[in-house]
């Protein structure tokens, strides 16, 4: 038996159309499969090939699995050929436009409506028509794919104008209160963006520092 297929180990299921992540649990292993029970029943076809994600203390497992059965809320899987482990510090960071709000720490009752340029589970850049400085403390507040609201204070890293004739702003920073169910959240969301680009073909970027955005 694998060690990160232990019963009682939570995970998360990605589908093949990336249609929607799904929690789980693992309920039993064995040397060719494993069997996992799932939060709420989904729409999977036997022989469909998923993508699973197990959070550990300091990675995420990430591996493929073939669905044997399904029924209702159980799930057979083939164990994985392959397993890939990122580490923690080394989140994913997807091109993605979403809007922001922004409150500077010192001046709450000013709100900057932003839209981010890209987005990682340690930080973010925001493209902004009001340029900040650096050690600048912000107040950002935004709703990820599954309606889950985010709200963490943004240390701003770097300041770039967008284009000499515009005042648009390009503002790198990093989250620097971030729970872990938070920081899962958005993981698991650059991940299904990952994937969904991947079926595109289009080239994403991984960042080692979980912080800056460039």
């Amino acid at each position: 038996m694998i060690d990160f297929l232990k019963k009682n180990r939570n995970l998360k299921i990605i589908p093949g159309n990336i249609n929607k992540i799904s929690n789980g649990t693992i309920i039993d292993s064995k040397d060719a499969s494993f069997v996992v029970l799932l939060d709420k029943a989904v729409s999977l076809e036997q022989n469909e090939v998923i993508e699973v994600i197990i959070p550990d203390q300091s990675n995420l497992i990430k591996f493929e699995s073939t669905v044997i059965q399904k029924e209702e809320k159980i799930l057979y899987l083939t164990i994985p050929k392959n397993v890939r482990y990122v580490q923690r510090r080394e989140f994913p960071r997807v091109n993605i436009s979403i809007p922001v709000t922004l409150n500077e720490i010192s001046n709450p009752d000013d709100t900057l409506n932003s839209i981010t340029k890209n987005l990682s589970g340690g930080g973010m850049q925001v493209i902004a028509d009001k340029t900040f400085f650096v050690g600048s403390l912000l107040k950002a507040k935004f709703i990820i794919f599954d309606k889950s609201s985010i709200e963490s204070v943004l240390e701003v890293l770097r300041v770039d104008k967008k284009d000499h004739s515009c005042k648009e702003y390009y503002l790198s920073g990093r989250f620097k209160d971030l729970s872990n169910t938070q920081r899962t959240a958005l993981i698991q969301m650059c991940f299904k963006r990952q994937l969904e680009l991947k079926y595109k073909g289009i080239k994403l970027d991984l960042s080692n520092n979980g912080g800056e955005c460039h």
